[in-house]
Protein backbone atom coordinates (compact mmCIF):
# COMPACT_ATOMS: atom_id res chain seq x y z
CA UNK A 1 0.00 0.00 0.00
CA UNK A 2 1.07 3.62 -0.41
CA UNK A 3 1.43 4.15 3.34
CA UNK A 4 3.71 1.14 3.68
CA UNK A 5 5.89 2.37 0.81
CA UNK A 6 6.12 5.85 2.36
CA UNK A 7 7.19 4.41 5.71
CA UNK A 8 9.84 2.27 4.05
CA UNK A 9 11.10 5.32 2.13
CA UNK A 10 11.73 7.19 5.39
CA UNK A 11 13.44 4.12 6.84
CA UNK A 12 15.68 3.80 3.79
CA UNK A 13 16.65 7.48 3.93
CA UNK A 14 17.63 7.14 7.58
CA UNK A 15 19.51 3.90 6.97
CA UNK A 16 21.37 5.33 3.99
CA UNK A 17 22.45 8.36 5.97
CA UNK A 18 23.78 6.13 8.75
CA UNK A 19 25.66 3.90 6.31
CA UNK A 20 27.32 6.85 4.59
CA UNK A 21 28.31 8.36 7.93
CA UNK A 22 29.83 5.12 9.25
CA UNK A 23 31.60 3.89 6.14
CA UNK A 24 32.79 6.97 4.27
CA UNK A 25 35.89 7.37 6.42
CA UNK A 26 37.02 3.73 6.10
CA UNK A 27 36.07 2.30 2.71
CA UNK A 28 35.81 3.37 -0.90
CA UNK A 29 32.94 5.74 -1.72
CA UNK A 30 31.71 3.11 -4.18
CA UNK A 31 30.54 0.81 -1.36
CA UNK A 32 27.94 3.23 0.08
CA UNK A 33 26.71 3.94 -3.45
CA UNK A 34 26.31 0.20 -4.10
CA UNK A 35 24.37 -0.23 -0.85
CA UNK A 36 22.16 2.76 -1.68
CA UNK A 37 21.31 1.22 -5.07
CA UNK A 38 20.48 -2.12 -3.45
CA UNK A 39 18.22 -0.49 -0.89
CA UNK A 40 16.47 1.47 -3.62
CA UNK A 41 15.67 -1.75 -5.47
CA UNK A 42 14.35 -3.33 -2.27
CA UNK A 43 12.18 -0.28 -1.68
CA UNK A 44 10.41 -0.90 -4.99
CA UNK A 45 9.05 -4.25 -3.79
CA UNK A 46 5.36 -3.68 -3.00
CA UNK A 47 4.45 -3.86 0.68
CA UNK A 48 0.90 -4.93 -0.06
CA UNK A 49 -1.78 -4.80 -2.72
CA UNK A 50 -1.74 -1.66 -4.78
CA UNK A 51 -4.73 0.50 -5.69
CA UNK A 52 -7.46 -1.26 -7.60
CA UNK A 53 -10.02 0.12 -10.01
CA UNK A 54 -13.59 -1.16 -10.01
CA UNK A 55 -15.61 -0.31 -13.14
CA UNK A 56 -18.77 1.77 -12.56
CA UNK A 57 -21.83 -0.38 -11.97
CA UNK A 58 -25.27 0.39 -13.40
CA UNK A 59 -27.61 -2.57 -13.25
CA UNK A 60 -31.29 -3.50 -13.12
CA UNK A 61 -32.66 -6.90 -12.15
CA UNK A 62 -36.09 -8.50 -11.90
CA UNK A 63 -36.86 -10.51 -8.76
CA UNK A 64 -40.23 -12.03 -9.59
CA UNK A 65 -43.66 -11.24 -8.12
CA UNK A 66 -43.52 -8.04 -10.12
CA UNK A 67 -40.55 -6.78 -8.13
CA UNK A 68 -37.23 -5.46 -9.34
CA UNK A 69 -34.34 -3.27 -8.29
CA UNK A 70 -31.65 -1.08 -9.74
CA UNK A 71 -28.19 -0.24 -8.47
CA UNK A 72 -25.55 2.34 -9.39
CA UNK A 73 -22.07 2.45 -7.88
CA UNK A 74 -18.94 4.46 -8.72
CA UNK A 75 -15.60 4.07 -6.98
CA UNK A 76 -14.54 7.69 -7.28
CA UNK A 77 -11.07 8.77 -6.16
CA UNK A 78 -10.55 6.16 -3.45
CA UNK A 79 -7.80 3.55 -4.00
CA UNK A 80 -10.36 0.80 -3.35
CA UNK A 81 -14.08 0.32 -3.88
CA UNK A 82 -15.19 0.39 -0.24
CA UNK A 83 -18.95 0.16 -0.79
CA UNK A 84 -21.10 -2.91 -1.44
CA UNK A 85 -24.74 -3.69 -2.10
CA UNK A 86 -26.70 -6.86 -1.40
CA UNK A 87 -29.99 -8.40 -2.45
CA UNK A 88 -31.20 -11.58 -0.74
CA UNK A 89 -34.23 -13.65 -1.71
CA UNK A 90 -35.81 -15.77 1.01
CA UNK A 91 -37.34 -19.13 0.28
CA UNK A 92 -38.48 -22.18 2.22
CA UNK A 93 -36.12 -25.07 2.75
CA UNK A 94 -34.34 -26.79 5.57
CA UNK A 95 -34.92 -24.88 8.79
CA UNK A 96 -31.91 -22.67 9.33
CA UNK A 97 -29.33 -21.53 6.83
CA UNK A 98 -26.77 -23.79 8.44
CA UNK A 99 -28.21 -26.76 6.54
CA UNK A 100 -28.88 -25.39 3.09
CA UNK A 101 -26.60 -22.40 3.40
CA UNK A 102 -26.72 -19.25 1.35
CA UNK A 103 -26.37 -20.07 -2.33
CA UNK A 104 -25.02 -17.55 -4.83
CA UNK A 105 -27.28 -16.88 -7.78
CA UNK A 106 -25.19 -14.31 -9.63
CA UNK A 107 -23.94 -10.75 -9.48
CA UNK A 108 -20.58 -11.65 -7.93
CA UNK A 109 -22.32 -12.71 -4.75
CA UNK A 110 -24.42 -9.55 -4.50
CA UNK A 111 -27.56 -11.55 -5.26
CA UNK A 112 -28.03 -14.54 -2.98
CA UNK A 113 -30.75 -16.89 -1.83
CA UNK A 114 -31.28 -17.92 1.77
CA UNK A 115 -33.33 -21.02 2.54
CA UNK A 116 -35.13 -20.83 5.88
CA UNK A 117 -38.53 -22.22 6.79
CA UNK A 118 -38.78 -19.64 9.56
CA UNK A 119 -38.15 -16.71 7.21
CA UNK A 120 -40.66 -18.20 4.78
CA UNK A 121 -43.27 -18.59 7.54
CA UNK A 122 -42.70 -14.95 8.54
CA UNK A 123 -43.45 -13.92 4.98
CA UNK A 124 -39.99 -12.53 4.26
CA UNK A 125 -39.41 -12.04 0.54
CA UNK A 126 -36.29 -9.94 0.08
CA UNK A 127 -33.51 -8.24 2.00
CA UNK A 128 -31.83 -5.19 0.43
CA UNK A 129 -28.75 -3.43 1.81
CA UNK A 130 -26.04 -0.92 0.98
CA UNK A 131 -22.83 -0.95 3.00
CA UNK A 132 -20.81 2.28 2.99
CA UNK A 133 -17.25 1.30 3.86
CA UNK A 134 -14.87 3.70 5.63
CA UNK A 135 -11.10 3.42 5.89
CA UNK A 136 -11.06 0.25 3.80
CA UNK A 137 -13.40 -2.38 2.39
CA UNK A 138 -13.02 -5.21 4.91
CA UNK A 139 -15.90 -4.19 7.20
CA UNK A 140 -18.31 -3.86 4.28
CA UNK A 141 -17.18 -7.25 2.98
CA UNK A 142 -17.69 -8.83 6.38
CA UNK A 143 -21.25 -7.63 6.91
CA UNK A 144 -22.06 -8.45 3.28
CA UNK A 145 -21.13 -12.05 4.05
CA UNK A 146 -22.43 -12.46 7.61
CA UNK A 147 -25.19 -9.95 8.42
CA UNK A 148 -28.13 -11.81 6.88
CA UNK A 149 -26.90 -15.08 8.36
CA UNK A 150 -26.96 -13.59 11.84
CA UNK A 151 -30.36 -11.95 11.36
CA UNK A 152 -31.97 -15.21 10.22
CA UNK A 153 -30.29 -17.15 13.02
CA UNK A 154 -31.63 -14.67 15.60
CA UNK A 155 -35.06 -14.83 13.98
CA UNK A 156 -35.14 -18.62 14.25
CA UNK A 157 -34.01 -18.52 17.87
CA UNK A 158 -36.55 -15.86 18.81
CA UNK A 159 -39.39 -17.72 17.09
CA UNK A 160 -38.40 -20.94 18.87
CA UNK A 161 -38.42 -19.15 22.23
CA UNK A 162 -41.74 -17.52 21.39
CA UNK A 163 -43.35 -20.87 20.70
CA UNK A 164 -42.51 -22.03 24.21
CA UNK A 165 -42.99 -18.68 25.93
CA UNK A 166 -45.12 -16.38 23.75
CA UNK A 167 -44.22 -12.69 24.09
CA UNK A 168 -46.74 -10.48 25.84
CA UNK A 169 -47.65 -8.54 22.70
CA UNK A 170 -47.74 -11.68 20.56
CA UNK A 171 -46.47 -9.64 17.63
CA UNK A 172 -44.33 -11.17 14.88
CA UNK A 173 -43.40 -7.64 13.92
CA UNK A 174 -41.73 -7.17 17.29
CA UNK A 175 -39.86 -10.45 16.83
CA UNK A 176 -38.62 -9.37 13.40
CA UNK A 177 -37.45 -6.00 14.71
CA UNK A 178 -35.66 -7.67 17.61
CA UNK A 179 -33.97 -10.18 15.31
CA UNK A 180 -32.74 -7.50 12.90
CA UNK A 181 -31.32 -5.47 15.75
CA UNK A 182 -29.59 -8.52 17.25
CA UNK A 183 -28.17 -9.50 13.88
CA UNK A 184 -26.66 -6.04 13.40
CA UNK A 185 -25.18 -6.01 16.91
CA UNK A 186 -23.73 -9.51 16.60
CA UNK A 187 -22.10 -8.75 13.26
CA UNK A 188 -20.71 -5.49 14.65
CA UNK A 189 -19.26 -7.14 17.75
CA UNK A 190 -17.74 -10.02 15.78
CA UNK A 191 -16.00 -7.72 13.29
CA UNK A 192 -14.70 -5.42 16.03
CA UNK A 193 -13.16 -8.38 17.86
CA UNK A 194 -11.40 -9.56 14.71
CA UNK A 195 -10.34 -6.05 13.70
CA UNK A 196 -8.83 -5.42 17.15
CA UNK A 197 -6.70 -8.57 16.87
CA UNK A 198 -5.47 -7.67 13.39
CA UNK A 199 -5.08 -3.94 13.98
CA UNK A 200 -7.62 -3.01 11.31
CA UNK A 201 -9.23 0.42 11.10
CA UNK A 202 -11.93 -0.49 8.56
CA UNK A 203 -15.53 0.42 9.30
CA UNK A 204 -18.89 0.60 7.56
CA UNK A 205 -22.28 2.18 7.85
CA UNK A 206 -25.32 0.30 6.57
CA UNK A 207 -28.85 0.80 5.36
CA UNK A 208 -31.05 -2.28 4.99
CA UNK A 209 -34.67 -3.06 4.18
CA UNK A 210 -36.64 -6.28 4.65
CA UNK A 211 -39.71 -6.76 2.47
CA UNK A 212 -42.52 -9.08 3.58
CA UNK A 213 -45.22 -10.72 1.52
CA UNK A 214 -47.92 -8.55 3.15
CA UNK A 215 -46.23 -5.43 1.75
CA UNK A 216 -44.59 -4.32 5.00
CA UNK A 217 -41.12 -2.83 4.51
CA UNK A 218 -38.89 -2.78 7.60
CA UNK A 219 -35.88 -0.45 7.38
CA UNK A 220 -32.81 -0.52 9.62
CA UNK A 221 -29.65 1.55 9.56
CA UNK A 222 -26.29 1.94 11.26
CA UNK A 223 -24.35 5.19 11.16
CA UNK A 224 -25.25 8.01 8.79
CA UNK A 225 -26.72 5.87 5.98
CA UNK A 226 -30.30 6.85 5.16
CA UNK A 227 -32.97 5.88 2.67
CA UNK A 228 -35.86 7.66 0.95
CA UNK A 229 -39.22 6.11 0.11
CA UNK A 230 -40.31 7.28 -3.33
CA UNK A 231 -43.83 6.56 -4.62
CA UNK A 232 -44.60 6.12 -8.30
CA UNK A 233 -47.35 8.75 -8.13
CA UNK A 234 -45.09 11.20 -6.34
Amino acid sequence: MEVARLVRSFMVVGLVGTIIHLTSAFVSPIVPLFIIGLLYLLMQIPGGPGPERTPPLFDEQALGLGLGYGVAAVQGGRPYMEDMHQVVSFSGGSNGIGGAGATHTGGNGNNTAVHSMTAEAMGLINFFAVYDGHGGKLAAQYVHKHLVTRIVHSLEQNIAVGEAHPPDDGSQEQVLHKSIREGFLQADEAFIRGAAKLGLSDGSTAIAAVLQRNGVLTVANVGDSRCALVCKDG
